[in-house]
């Protein structure tokens, strides 16, 4: 059934950002002489050119004035800007369908107009004032996503969450490295990343250095928990981008466990799985760079997991359903950990002796892993209070 049998509009004007259409109109093969294309180009019409000619001109001045206003500064106030930019993306949506109407009723005359439709889309003009709608936003994100004007306007509730709401406690923050790549290897929690970006926060502002941590792909492409991470400083995990932010001397944050860490259950609370295939170790031979084991504990109880539910997950885009004493009773926000204290613990930084050829060696990283799995063990059972104790052997 046709889009106009359904009763809907012109198809270009339903998403006035979508790409072009690719398909064409079929037309007999042109005739060439000589090499060269002999097939007539048809004109257009005296109205139709008309049509498009008084589009092309409301474009053309708009970007005039938009061009004229950035140069003269008028438009200096954050909220201005706002508005204005949504009147340009409100009036190329209007344009499009504009646009649209005249293909719709015009199909003849399709294959001409396509290449008018750009002069409708945003990304025409967009791109001639570029500096004016990026001013002090998109120009900061770096290649990981991460947004410094983002996370700056929300260090309120960054620094209320972590001195207030969790009361976030940590020692040994002295052993982390003034400069220089390292690498963090910590416990994992099913705490939707927020043990990561506490744990980055703990280190960018009170060590004063770059800090980022590694999100698993079940946080990275879950949906708007991994843009919000993403905008936070948390970069996809894998070996490439570790490596990317050492030689860079940025401070890694990473949790071996991996997925069995977020779906760790309440009643397994820190007993930690095994570090994976050893990926943190060869890094820090290869690099040279320290590895400082790091314990948190207070998460499992902030988010305490009773329960997955896998079935249907899949249709949400979740890595799997919690069940918690807040969630989903209390929908979204249950999302939202509960405020028990937490305390960070920084281990001494351990240096790998072992020459470049280790990291090849599947017993010698297996080995190295085990002895700081061990060391953040043993850290959590210092920690851990005598009432609380430690899930079930």
């Amino acid at each position: 059934m046709s889009d106009r049998k359904k009763g809907r509009g012109a198809v270009l004007g339903d998403n006035p950002f979508g790409d072009l259409p690719r398909e064409r109109p079929s037309r007999p093969p042109p005739r060439r002489v000589g090499g060269r294309d002999s097939s007539p180009v048809p004109p257009l019409r005296a109205d139709l050119e008309g049509k498009i000619s008084a589009v092309q001109e409301q474009v053309q001045s708009l970007i005039l004035d938009v061009t004229q206003a950035l140069e003269s500064g008028d438009i200096a106030d954050p909220g201005d800007r706002r508005r204005f930019r949504e009147a340009l993306v409100g009036f190329a949506g209007q344009m499009q369908n504009q646009l649209a109407v005249i293909q719709a009723t015009e199909g003849a005359e399709q294959s001409a107009i396509e290449t008018l439709l750009r002069l409708a889309r945003p990304s025409f003009y967009l791109e001639r004032v570029n500096r004016f709608f990026v001013a002090g936003r998109g120009v900061e994100v770096d290649r990981f996503g991460m947004d410094p004007v983002f996370e700056r306007s929300l260090t309120p509730a960054l620094e209320f969450m972590f001195a207030r709401y969790w009361r976030i406690a940590t020692e040994g923050l002295e052993r982390v490295p003034g400069k220089g790549g390292c690498l963090l290897v910590a416990n994992h929690a099913p705490v939707a990343g927020f043990d990561g970006l506490m744990l980055r926060w703990a280190v960018s502002r009170e060590r004063g250095r770059p800090c980022r941590w590694l999100v698993e792909d079940e946080l990275h492409y879950a949906p708007y928990i991994g843009m919000f991470c993403q905008k936070l400083g948390g970069v996809r995990a894998s070996r490439e981008n570790a490596l990317r932010l050492l030689r860079q001397g940025v401070a890694v944050v990473t949790f071996p466990e991996g997925n069995r860490g977020i779906r760790r259950l309440y009643r397994d609370r820190y007993r930690l799985d095994r570090f994976g295939r050893g990926g943190f170790v060869r890094l820090a031979i290869r690099e040279r760079v320290p590895v400082i084991p790091t314990a948190i504990v207070g998460p499992e109880e902030s988010a305490a997991l009773l329960m997955r539910i896998d079935l249907a997950s899949s249709v949400l885009s979740l890595p799997f359903i919690p069940v918690t004493p807040t969630f989903p009773l209390l929908g979204p926000l249950g999302i939202l950990p509960l405020p028990r204290r937490w305390t960070i613990r920084f281990g001494e930084p351990i240096v790998f002796d072992e020459g470049p050829e280790a990291a090849e060696d599947q017993a010698v990283v297996s080995r190295l892993g085990e002895e700081v799995r061990s060391r953040v063990q043993g850290m959590i059972d210092d920690m851990i209070p005598p009432s609380l104790g430690r899930g079930k052997e």
